[in-house]
């Protein structure tokens, strides 16, 4: 996959840098104003700004102080004097102090009706004098420039050469000078359609030769394998900690839902495609850790228990003889022949896979949470996460820890549908199916 130009690393060393110039911790109307970074760009890596000023070690103000009405409209017509025209949102949101919402919440009307309201303000103020003096069509109603169809086909050219293949809806968002909307509404068609149209205008165009002579495979439709399909997804649920939604996935997936949900059915059904997939094969062993698990109901006391070992399942059940110990299943996982039956063989477990699932122990303690780990979240780069075991993930409620004292519970089984959708959870039965079906095949 191509890499980023503006990775997480980047964005974390921008915020850190604005603060040490303000010398308080930025707003993302600040951070989007001043770094040059866009919306797009900063919602690739993190889910909202909170997390991400917390990322560099800052905490986001919780006082939300009110901005003056004619702070807002200053504002704005410093970026018209800038521009020297009223400015489309997308100019607004690169070069304003705050965002397009901010404004039109204020005011009660669309962005592109700001230019009237700033002109009441302006009239009898001379310091504004240059912004009211421009052209009528200019001032009177945001005028949205008409672009050229021979500009929008030569810069998607331009980015087919460069990339050297047809160029996907993510990959002109990237590198190209126009939104892919404008590309289709223009042309009224959608954007996998836009090779075709090139075409017709760059045929008898010898300076466009080398793009229309991509082969074959690249200029028309692509096949793309299952497996390709699976582990891009993989790689989001690795880096998320969690299953993305359609829009996370819409933002940093290589390939649109719509191929995922034709090729898998709808989109809540991936995780279960993605765990046949995934096993044995040990390399997504800590994706498979972060997939749900369908709980059973066990209200259904006529339902039989499916937690026994087919040896258990042969024989009656025995007395419990009190003078010695109890065991659970038989595994025989790497030297641990039973399965846990309590927190103590969670912890042991955990420790015996804790590597191939992506974490660094720091600490183990008897207090509330009982591990302090570290944990891959890209390629060298690591993140402190808290770590309470429990044998089954409903005693995490029982116990009465709260919610907030812990990013992950490990447990041997999970059987708490309740649980906050804050908390991951590390199922430890499901791991070492993958794991253990993975070692018998390479034997």
């Amino acid at each position: 996959m191509r890499r980023d130009p503006v990775g997480r690393a980047e964005i974390l060393q921008a915020i850190r840098a604005l603060a040490d110039k303000l010398k308080r911790c930025p707003t993302r109307s600040e951070f989007l104003a001043q770094t040059g970074i866009t919306l797009y760009r900063y919602e690739n890596h993190f889910p909202n700004w909170r997390e991400a000023v917390r990322a560099v070690g800052l905490e986001p103000s919780t006082a939300s102080q009110p901005i003056e009405s004619e702070t807002l409209l200053q504002d704005y017509g410093r970026v018209v004097r800038k521009l020297g025209h009223i400015p489309m949102v997308v100019e607004y949101e690169q070069h304003g102090r705050y965002h397009r919402n901010t404004l039109e919440k204020r005011y009660g009307c669309p962005f592109s009706k700001i230019s009237a309201k700033f002109r009441e303000y302006a009239e009898g103020r001379p310091e504004w004098a240059d912004v009211i003096a421009l052209p009528a069509a200019d001032v009177g109603s945001q005028t949205i420039r008409t672009i050229e169809d021979e500009a929008l086909l030569q810069d998607w050219g331009d980015v087919a050469r460069r990339l050297g293949h047809i160029p996907k809806v993510s990959e002109y968002k990237d590198q190209g000078r126009f939104d892919p909307t404008t590309i289709k509404k223009r042309f009224g068609c959608p954007f996998s359609r836009i090779p075709a149209k090139f075409r017709e205008y760059a045929e008898g165009r010898p300076q466009w030769a080398d793009v229309l002579a991509l082969p074959a495979a690249d200029v028309g439709s692509r096949t793309i394998e299952d497996e390709a399909l699976l582990r891009d997804w993989g790689e989001i649920v690795r880096n998320l900690r969690h299953i993305p939604t359609v829009a996370q996935y819409r933002r940093q997936g290589r390939f649109s839902r719509r191929t995922m949900e034709a090729r898998f059915g709808p989109w809540s059904k991936i995780p279960a495609t993605f765990r046949e997939f995934a096993k044995g094969r040990p390399e997504w062993a800590d994706v498979v850790a972060l997939l749900p698990v369908v709980v059973p109901d066990r209200r259904q006391t006529a339902s039989p228990r499916t937690d026994f070992s087919p040896i258990a399942n042969s024989f009656r059940r025995h007395s419990k003889l009190s003078d010695r110990p109890t065991y659970g299943n038989p595994i025989d996982f790497r030297g641990l022949r039973h399965e846990p039956v309590n927190e103590q063989g969670v912890v042991f477990l955990f420790g015996m896979v804790a590597r191939e699932l992506g974490y660094l122990v720091e600490a183990v303690q008897a207090g509330f949470p009982d591990c302090e780990a570290k944990r891959q979240i890209l390629r060298g780069k690591w993140q402190r996460v808290r770590i309470e075991f429990e044998y089954e993930s409903r005693n995490f409620c029982e116990h009465e820890h709260p919610p907030d004292g812990c990013d992950v519970i490990v447990c041997w089984r999970h059987n708490w549908p309740e649980c906050p959708p804050h908390l991951e959870i590390v199922e430890l039965q499901q791991v070492i199916k993958s794991l253990a079906k993975s070692e018998d095949d390479d034997v």
